[in-house]
């Protein structure tokens, strides 16, 4: 049986409230390169594309990163969750 229908199967039985159940497997991680330090805003439901073209500069746009083969790593629909230790449960 699938983990996932595990998990949410007992914690709908104990809960009336909806939820989401995040698992942090290991796996490549990539880090975003940010050569100016200034902020970068990323909003809600707004494409952004991953570079691994170091020379680019980080924008809300377009972000450089350090895994070159991402774009191998991943396929069309996979989801890529950007923000390590910013996330508070309640996304």
């Amino acid at each position: 049986m699938d983990y996932r229908v595990k998990i949410d199967n007992k914690c709908a039985y104990l809960v009336v409230h909806l939820f989401q159940v995040m698992l942090d497997t290991i796996g490549p991680e990539l880090q975003v390169l940010n050569k100016s330090e200034k902020s970068i805003a990323l909003k809600a439901e707004l494409s952004v594309v991953l570079t691994p073209d170091q020379d680019k500069e980080a924008t809300s746009d377009v972000l450089p990163i350090n895994y070159e083969g991402l774009a191998k790593a991943v396929k069309k629909g996979d989801t890529i969750f950007l923000g390590q230790y910013l996330f508070t449960g309640s996304e």
